[in-house]
């Protein structure tokens, strides 16, 4: 890219004295038909004058002579592909705002590098995960709650876990509900114990002769459960509790793709509403909120040969059945690569519960193999 990296200034007529736009392509004297995908984010930055500005795309006539003009100008920076054809970043000015036309292509050249996008592509959240943007209310008469629309397979922690609570509390267990969370398995109030935190355990105190039984809120990140299960056994050694078969596993799975993108990346965005622990996130990551184009600054992708981006989730309700909402990622990644050759990876993370290894039939030993009769 650097290597046929041409910046230059095209006089071009009929403007008025205070145009100025972003150009989505125009064709070159000499290198012919000019793609500009990063215009929509040249033009989403807010000028001196706090407007954005428009995006035109100059049509099939090729810019006039090198240099300025009396009516305005095209200021351009382009690049030729591994295929040859033109990329570029371009803004018209008018003669007044020339240099304006001049001081936006600088800014955003600056950027220009080859760099990967790395995409955080987790399951799609259940309605009780701490990443869903809107969560749905548990019913509290039993009844299972509303399966996620368009998901492909609904979530079966809510049933299970309220199925575990009711069995415990018929056998006279004081039963644990363990995890942080809001989500609460049916259960008739007041007899089930909720327990977030460490210190929650530490506190707890239990009638003599009753046993404990523990129920996994469902849906919960299972690495903020495990410490509390941890605690729970060196309190009471006679703990029973779910299986680890009906614990949900599709959130902690998201936690550990945003954990891995913001590791891998220089610049972390996360887009629209998309919910993120920063606590669980490794130290030192740059992580910034992106709400659309505008938000995106020229130094920092400047600086980012890896931008992880991690989008948002399906509104808990919608019938859209991706995992992610695609809108400002699709829009993020498509001003990207007018900013330089640009890889898109996608980091997935999935984890299932599988069924047991069947155990190998015992060797017949030779001494008891059947003996050939003739």
């Amino acid at each position: 890219m650097n290597r046929t990296r041409l910046s230059e200034v095209f006089a071009l007529p009929g403007l008025g004295d205070e145009d100025l736009y972003a150009v989505s392509g125009f064709v070159h004297p000499v290198r012919g038909p000019v793609r500009c995908p990063a215009a929509p984010l040249v033009a989403a930055v807010p000028t001196e004058d706090g407007l954005p500005l428009a995006v035109r795309d100059l049509g099939p006539v090729p810019v006039g002579s090198a240099g300025p003009g009396r009516s305005g100008v095209l200021v351009s920076t382009t690049y030729l592909d591994g295929d040859g054809d033109a990329t570029g970043i371009a803004v018209v000015g008018g003669s007044c705002r020339t240099g304006a036309a001049q001081a936006l292509v600088r800014s955003w050249s600056a950027a220009l590098r080859t760099r990967r996008a790395m995409v955080a592509r987790p399951p799609r959240p259940c309605p009780d995960s701490p990443y869903a943007v809107v969560e749905l209310p548990v019913p509290r008469d039993g009844s299972a709650p509303p399966a996620h629309p368009g998901a492909a397979t609904p979530c079966p922690a809510p049933a299970l876990a309220g199925a575990a609570v009711r069995r415990y509390l018929d056998e006279g267990d004081a039963v644990l509900l363990v995890g942080p969370g809001r989500s609460r398995p049916w259960a008739p109030d007041g007899r089930v114990l909720e327990l977030a935190r460490v210190e929650d355990v530490e506190r707890l105190v239990l009638p003599v002769g009753v046993r404990p039984a523990f129920v996994v809120r469902p849906c919960a990140v299972v690495d903020d459960v495990t410490p509390l299960l941890t605690a729970l056994r060196a309190r009471f050694p006679e703990l029973r509790g779910q299986h680890p078969d009906q614990w949900c596993h599709r959130a902690s799975a998201t936690r550990w793709a945003h954990r891995a993108v913001a590791a891998a990346s220089d610049l972390t965005l996360l887009l629209g509403e998309a919910r993120v622990d920063a606590a669980t996130l490794p130290t030192g990551a740059r992580v910034r909120r992106v709400r659309g184009l505008g938000d995106l600054l020229p130094a920092e992708l400047a600086a980012a040969a890896t931008v992880g981006l991690i989008p948002a989730a399906p509104a808990v309700g919608t019938a859209n059945g991706d995992d992610m909402d695609t809108a400002l990622l699709d829009a993020v990644l498509q001003v990207l690569t007018g900013l330089g050759p640009l890889g898109i990876v996608e980091h997935r993370v999935w984890t299932e519960v599988v069924p047991l290894p069947t155990a190998p039939s015992a060797p017949v030993c030779a001494d008891r193999a059947p003996r050939h009769r003739d």
